[in-house]
């Protein structure tokens, strides 16, 4: 279990090493001012101490996904639950200008890397005009594979089990279209850090593209507070395919309190990068 522990601490550290410490106080009442390139935050000792525990609670997690590998779906959609994509438009055409005129400067060498940005906004979640504060990332890579072989070896419907560490989940395809493709389904997810979300998914075909839209709709363990975005698949050239994932996130942790932004950030900057890695490793191999 320490082994466990350790490797999550060393994560957590990983996502906040663009942070810069600037000032620690007196012994008895250390302060630190941690400074990212979007915001200032102060945090106790102690409270980052707090929080440190609180993510590495999610050994528990890893511990349940080797016995129960598949987590079944426990709860079915309601027919509004499946009403989300105008949701999604909305937050999606409101990108900030300096984080849009970011994502436009990333030339094809950065792509091929990977790039992934994030930024803080507040969000209609549901039908019913649910206002929640969240932290969006915008991710892309550019992956050396025809899109048509892509998809023949990364289904667009298996999206969720290709990303990276996942531990467990299950898909129900509800739809399919003429050709036979599933065009709804829902799907349940167990991620790292106890993340354990259930979604409705809605699937869109293109000639040179497909693109996976969803919202969550239930969590069994109430760790996921809110979470709704897309990845897409578009054809780039002859011989490149482009993933973007463009989501909308709100995260508690195993005791069901939020993630703060200062670790939400990165964090979402750094797992979606390894998820990109990780379609890039399965079509390429």
């Amino acid at each position: 279990m320490g082994q466990v522990l350790a490797k999550y601490i060393t994560k957590l550290f990983g996502y906040m090493k663009n942070f810069t410490l600037v000032k620690i106080s007196n012994a008895n009442h250390t302060e630190l001012k941690i400074m990212s390139d979007q915001q200032e935050v102060k945090v106790k000792q102690l409270g980052l101490i707090a929080i440190i525990t609180l993510f590495c609670s999610c050994t528990t997690s890893s511990t349940m996904a080797s016995i129960n590998p598949n987590f079944p779906v426990t709860q079915a959609p309601q027919e509004e639950d499946w009403q989300f994509l105008d949701l999604l438009e909305k937050f999606q055409s409101k990108v900030p200008e300096e984080k849009m005129d970011l994502i436009k400067s990333w030339k094809n060498e950065d792509l091929e890397r990977g790039r992934s940005t994030y930024y803080f906004s507040t969000i209609e979640v549901d039908t019913i005009q649910t206002e929640k504060d969240v932290t969006v990332e915008y991710s892309q890579m550019l992956i050396n594979i025809p899109y048509n072989k892509f998809i023949r070896k990364l289904p667009p419907e298996s999206w969720g089990m290709q990303l990276s560490e996942y531990r467990g989940g299950e898909v129900r395809v509800v739809e399919r279209d003429s050709e036979g493709r599933p065009i709804r389904q829902i799907e349940r997810m167990v991620l790292p850090f106890n993340q354990d979300m259930t979604k409705a998914e809605i699937i869109n075909y293109g000639t040179n593209f497909s693109e996976i839209c969803w919202r969550v709709y239930y969590s069994d363990n109430g760790s996921t507070d809110a979470d709704l975005g897309s990845v897409q698949f578009r054809s780039f050239g002859p011989e490149n395919t482009l993933v973007t994932f463009h989501s909308a996130h709100k995260m508690r942790t195993i005791l069901r309190i939020p993630v703060a932004r200062v670790i939400a950030g990165p964090m979402l900057r750094k797992t979606f990068l390894e998820h990109l890695e990780n379609y890039r490793y399965i079509v390429t191999r």
